[in-house]
């Protein structure tokens, strides 16, 4: 069990294009004993950083799941360089397990486009939110915030403790806060 997202996506490589994690995928959100999307995601996105090297920052990934991992096994990860320029890379990236019965099975794949960062610029625009939303100072911890829903009847006791089991692996590596505006809250 990692005790951090940083451990959960730690690699060691084993040829120049082809690496594995140190420990098993973890779940959340399912019941079944396959990982969280997520988890793989995150760990083909750091072989990824890894093969285009410190200069480059991740631009963009862009894939597809193709299966659900299994828990009781490592990833493997294949990284593909599709281009290095001085100011771009991108790599291809596959995300597999090994099966019982030794062959390979991807469970996604995905394109991951770099840059290197350009200079500060005088001038940066970003639309501003539609309304106001509560500083995370001012909401409460997620914990606390589902005891409420479970006080005022809006969820049940059980649902709370289902809700607790799936995503434990969130609320083991961060601290949630709800924004009463999100659709979340």
């Amino acid at each position: 069990m990692a005790a951090t997202i940083l451990d959960l996506i730690a690699l060691k490589q084993l040829s120049p294009s082809t690496y594995e994690t140190l420990l098993r995928p973890e779940k959340m959100g399912n019941a079944a004993n396959i990982a969280y999307g997520g988890c793989a995601m995150a760990v083909g996105i750091n072989a990824a950083c890894l093969s285009a090297g410190p200069t480059y920052r991740l631009y963009s990934a862009l894939g597809s799941f193709l299966g659900p991992a299994l828990t009781d096994r490592t990833l493997q990860v294949h990284v593909t360089t599709i281009r290095d320029t001085r100011t771009f890379a991108t790599r291809l990236v596959e995300v597999s397990q090994i099966q019982d019965s030794g062959t390979s099975r991807p469970c996604m794949t995905f394109l991951a486009d770099f840059q290197v960062p350009e200079p500060a610029t005088l001038m940066t625009y970003s639309t501003p939110p539609s309304m106001p939303y509560t500083p995370r100072s001012l909401t409460p911890p997620l914990a606390e915030h589902n005891q409420k829903l479970v006080s005022s009847g809006t969820i049940t006791p059980a649902l709370l403790a289902q809700h607790d089991i799936l995503f434990q692996l969130g609320s083991r590596f961060f601290d949630f806060h709800e924004c009463p505006e999100s659709v979340f809250a």
